[in-house]
C-alpha cells in the first residue's frame, strides 16, 4: 500500500525529548540522534514543502481537519529555540493550519508560545499508560485554565495515547494515517505516513522539489506499525 498525494505533515522540529517511553511512536531511545532543526533549513524547507492544503482525518481520536503542519517531535517544545521558532513558522511553512502536538513540557515555562498555534494537542500521561509513568497532569490543567484567561485561544483537546504495549508481530492493515495524506518530515528525510519515522528500517527520501510525487511511491510501513488496525 502506498500513501495518497500529501496534503499534510507532520514535522519534527527536534529528535529530543524530555520523556523515554517504552514503545515511543517516534522512535525516542532507539532511533534519535538529539537533533534540533536550525532556522536556514527550517526556510529552505518551507520553500521546497510549498503549500500543503490539509485534509479530512477519518478515524482516530483526532478532532481537527485540515491541517497543513502538525508540529512535533520528538517533544517539539523541548527544541532549543522552540519559543523563538514558534511566532515565525507561518512566515515559512504555506498551510491552511499549524497545530501542535506536546505532551505539555513548555505549558508552564513559556505558556504564551503555545498562543502562536491554532490548536494544541496534548498528551495526557500517567500509570494508564504504562507502570511508572510520570504525570503531567499539572502541567495539562495549567495549560486549560490559562487559554481561559486569553482571547481567542487555540483550541485545546486532551486525549491519552493509549496503553502502552510492545510492538505487534509482522501483519496485514492500516489504519487512517495510511488512508488520509499525511507524511513526516524527520532529521533530513520524508517519509510516507505520519508515524513512519518512529519505525526501524523505515524509508525515506530526501527533501526535492518533486518530493511530493516521489513520497507517494513509498510503500507504507504498515505491517511493522504499532499503530496498525487502529
Amino acid at each position: 500500500m502506498k500513501q495518497k498525494y500529501p496534503v499534510g505533515m507532520n514535522l519534527c522540529i527536534t529528535s529530543r525529548c524530555n520523556r523515554r517511553c517504552p514503545d515511543c511512536g517516534a522512535g525516542v531511545g532507539f532511533k534519535s540522534s538529539g537533533y534540533d532543526l536550525d532556522w536556514s533549513t527550517l526556510e529552505s524547507l518551507g520553500k521546497i514543502f510549498g503549500y500543503l492544503p490539509g485534509g479530512p482525518i477519518t478515524g482516530g481520536e483526532y478532532a481537527a481537519t485540515n491541517i497543513g503542519y502538525n508540529i512535533t517531535g520528538g517533544e517539539p517544545s523541548f527544541h532549543n529555540q522552540f519559543v523563538e521558532f514558534a511566532p515565525k513558522l507561518r512566515s515559512v511553512l504555506k498551510c491552511a493550519r499549524i497545530i501542535i502536538t506536546t505532551n505539555g513540557w513548555g505549558f508552564t515555562k513559556f505558556p504564551e508560545a503555545f498562543l502562536c498555534f491554532d490548536e494544541i494537542w496534548s498528551s495526557c500521561y500517567g500509570e494508564q499508560i504504562f507502570p511508572g509513568c510520570p504525570s503531567n497532569e499539572n502541567d495539562v490543567q495549567f495549560m486549560a485554565k490559562y487559554l481561559k484567561t486569553v482571547k481567542n485561544p487555540p483550541q485545546f483537546f486532551m486525549f491519552s495515547p493509549g496503553r502502552h504495549h510492545p510492538r505487534p508481530p509482522s501483519g496485514i492493515g492500516t489504519c487512517f494515517r495510511g488512508r488520509d495524506g499525511y507524511v513526516s518530515y524527520w532529521e533530513g528525510l520524508i517519509y510516507p505516513c505520519c508515524v513512519a519515522y518512529g519505525m526501524e528500517g523505515a524509508i525515506g527520501i530526501p527533501p526535492t522539489a518533486d518530493w511530493k510525487e516521489k513520497i507517494a511511491q513509498v510503500e507504507l510501513p504498515c505491517s511493522r506499525c504499532c499503530f496498525r488496525g487502529q
